[in-house]
């Protein structure tokens, strides 16, 4: 959650963030503050406490995550194909992606996504609650809504997860072949700050998308398998698609030189700031 809070802070003093990418990385760290909170501040008590009344209506926490999650899978998506279109069409990348578009864009994911969640696991009752047995949500285990979520849960969030990681790995490998070539169109050499900025976001990309691919595959294909006896390891493997989250504001510091550099400035101004007033006390 500190991660992600430095993240977002500075992503609004980082000048190369103002643009479509800027837009959509802050939506996603944004999502990933909220999906902490719900963690940090309700499920977390909830194992303390084992509340009955809590638990009862954990299903409209599970409906929240679940919703912040669909919206990551988009703002995942959508990041990726914003440093394809960079890479793949640059002439078209500034009418694909204005920064009204992105806004258009990111508030469609929000909207479908909050629409879809609500429809799915309130009103059809397929809810999503937290298992005291497993210390974290899971879906009710009726044969109908083993059948929506196979669909709505399952095959949508895999799907998009796994496009999402070759659309981002397609990136990666285009853009390591053109850093071979540092010429631009017109002959003339590019510096090698946009060279660094441009592997920068792929390499920011191309991580999250791996780190969300890895969350879905340890709920559906790890968690199953284990023994309902391996509480800690079940707990871990079943939550991984919600704490993969909670990491990408590290991701995002380790990838991001930018990120780092406009960080460390603001932090050793505030400390200069800080110790000028103390000595002129």
């Amino acid at each position: 959650m500190v991660t992600n809070s430095f993240v977002l802070f500075a992503i609004r003093k980082t000048p190369s963030m103002k643009g479509s990418f800027g837009i959509i990385t802050k939506n996603q760290t944004v999502c990933n503050l909220v999906m902490c909170s719900i963690f940090l501040f309700f499920v977390f008590p909830l194992q303390m406490s084992g509340s009955n009344f809590l638990i009862s209506h954990s299903h409209f926490m599970g409906t929240l995550a679940m919703t912040i999650y669909e919206i990551s899978n988009g703002s995942h998506f959508l990041i990726s194909c914003n440093r394809f279109c960079a890479l793949f069409s640059p002439i078209m990348y500034d009418t694909i992606f204005k920064p009204f578009v992105t806004r258009y864009l990111r508030n469609s994911i929000w909207v479908l996504s909050i629409f879809s969640c609500t429809y799915f696991y309130e009103i059809l009752k397929c809810n999503f609650f937290y298992n005291p047995q497993t210390w974290t949500f899971e879906f009710l285990s009726t044969d109908y809504c083993s059948h929506l979520t196979w669909f709505t849960d399952f095959t949508f969030n895999t799907t998009a997860t796994v496009i999402t990681l070759l659309i981002n790995l397609s990136a990666a490998y285009k853009e390591r072949v053109a850093s071979q070539n540092l010429l631009d169109l017109a002959g003339i050499q590019k510096s090698k700050n946009q060279k660094n900025r441009e592997w920068n976001f792929v390499k920011q990309t191309c991580l999250q998308g791996i780190s969300c691919f890895f969350g879905q595959f340890a709920y559906y294909f790890l968690a199953p398998v284990i023994s309902e006896n391996s509480t800690v390891l079940l707990f871990v493997l079943a939550t991984l698609w919600a704490f993969m989250l909670a990491f990408e504001g590290g991701i995002i510091l380790a990838s991001n030189r930018e990120i780092r550099g406009t960080l460390k400035k603001t932090t050793t101004s505030v400390f200069v700031i800080g110790y000028k007033r103390n000595s002129t006390r």
